[in-house]
């Protein structure tokens, strides 16, 4: 067999990725290292052939994973896959075809609003969590409506990730159901609050530069 075959076969996901110096949890869990990933949402069992990121939706087999890890082409990961685990292949076997490119099927889809759905979920759910830390109020007389959603809102959206990530297949659509087109609102009050708090951040060290 060639270099492709032969690594496939005999080299799962998991063993590329720990020797990259990627840390596990119990769970079989990691941070995804192709995004700023503040929660560990990459699982990858130990006999797992390939990974799946929950957070950015990056998927592959060990290959691809050297392969945009080190920037390397393919065949250039796959032959630093079998030198790293002493795989011996008969070089004289082509490279596979690229493969030809296809219409999306219904079940691609679905995982691809699953992976949309658990990243905006998730990015909210780190807002309420500073929300509720920042605007939490000295007394009753004046509260903040960030503080009020983000108490209101927080244990809702923990369970709706915690669905995306260990529930049924059933519960998992039903979560997508429910949420809806409400996806693509809080993706939106979410960047857009990012962005004028980052020109506020921006406006206030001018302001700082300005005095000193």
């Amino acid at each position: 067999m060639g270099v492709f075959d032969e690594v496939k076969e005999r080299v799962t996901a998991r063993e590329v990725m720990e020797r990259a110096g990627i840390v596990f949890n119990r769970n079989n869990m990691c941070r995804c290292p192709f995004h700023q990933d503040k929660t560990a949402s990459m699982k990858v069992k130990p006999t797992d052939k390939k990974y799946f990121c929950f957070g950015c939706g990056e998927k592959g087999d060990a290959i691809d994973f050297v392969a945009k890890y080190y920037n390397r082409s393919p065949r250039e990961a796959a032959m630093q896959i079998a030198d790293e685990f002493g795989i011996i292949y008969d070089s004289s076997v082509r490279s596979p075809p690229k493969p030809v490119r296809r219409e999306k099927s219904p079940m691609q889809i679905l995982e691809e609003t699953k992976t949309k759905t658990y990243r905006v979920m998730s990015d909210y759910l780190h807002l309420l969590k500073e929300w509720e830390r920042n605007f939490r109020p000295e007394s009753m007389e004046k509260i903040d409506e960030r503080y009020v959603e983000a108490v209101q809102n927080r244990e809702k959206v923990e369970f709706q990730l915690d669905t995306l990530l260990w529930g049924t297949e059933d519960e998992k659509e039903a979560v997508i159901h429910d949420l809806g087109k409400g996806v693509e609102d809080i993706e939106r009050r979410v960047r857009e609050y990012r962005r004028n708090q980052g020109t506020v951040n921006h406006n206030r060290q001018r302001s700082c530069e300005a005095v000193h």
